[in-house]
């Protein structure tokens, strides 16, 4: 199965309105069990958060850091990027399986994306990492 990856409802008026700054406010990557299912109209990471992955070996609950600042946005020809680290690593040790990844802003706990990996996504040889596409988090075409 494919790896998706879907913008959460909310988090369009979350940034229209102000509550969400991509510019300002500070995001995570949280890894999620099987027992996540997508709902796009989830909003806050408490919706979520009961499904993260247990912390096995160097994993940290709640998620990795992920830095998005305002100069790493790109727009041309309708299409904004969120441009982000080429990887996002969680484990170099550590035993993780995991069969989604959520990004969620921690400054105050609203869903963004998730990432639906398609099935189990086990370590390999102790690392677990997320390699971003172009080193694009998200990238969001307006429809002409």
């Amino acid at each position: 199965m494919p790896v998706t990856h879907k913008l959460y409802g909310p988090i369009v008026k979350n940034i229209y309105d102000g509550t969400v700054d991509l510019g300002a406010h500070t995001f995570k990557v949280a890894l999620m069990s099987s027992a996540h299912t997508l709902n796009q109209d989830h909003e806050n990471w408490a919706d979520v958060s009961a499904n993260e992955i247990s912390s096995t070996g160097d994993y940290t609950a709640g998620g990795i850091t992920l830095a998005i600042a305002s100069s790493q946005m790109t727009y041309a020809t309708r299409v904004t990027s969120v441009i982000c680290s080429s990887e996002t690593v969680f484990s170099t040790s550590g035993t993780i399986s995991a069969n989604y990844a959520v990004v969620y802003g921690s400054t105050n706990n609203k869903l963004v994306s998730c990432v639906d990996f398609g099935g189990a996504e086990a370590s390999v040889d102790g690392e677990y990492k997320i390699t971003w596409t172009d080193s694009k988090l998200k990238t969001v075409t307006v429809s002409p």
